[in-house]
């Protein structure tokens, strides 16, 4: 059985910023517009994972949770993520 807690740190490589709109009247109508105008640059973050081994083979759960850097200051952007990784050792 193992444990690890750590921080991390990076830049998105690609996102997708979006809001969309729909709007009803006699028929369909659809409208996009961007989400907002300022980008998420840099990531801080901290992953808490625990996990065991059996010969080869190994699985892990895993919590990341990540506060993106918004440039202003009435704007959040959080990640929660919950992983089962399944492994095996060459």
């Amino acid at each position: 059985m193992f444990f690890h807690l750590g921080i991390i740190q990076g830049f998105p490589v690609r996102l997708k910023n979006e809001l969309k709109t729909e709007t009803w009247y006699f028929g369909d109508y659809t409208e996009k517009y961007s989400g907002t105008a300022y980008n998420h640059g840099y990531e801080f973050g901290f992953v808490f994972g625990m996990g065991a081994e059996y010969k080869k083979f190994s699985a892990e759960l895993r919590y990341i949770g990540f506060n993106r850097n918004v440039q202003k200051h009435y704007l959040t952007s959080n990640t929660h993520t919950l992983l089962f990784l399944v492994g095996y050792h060459l």
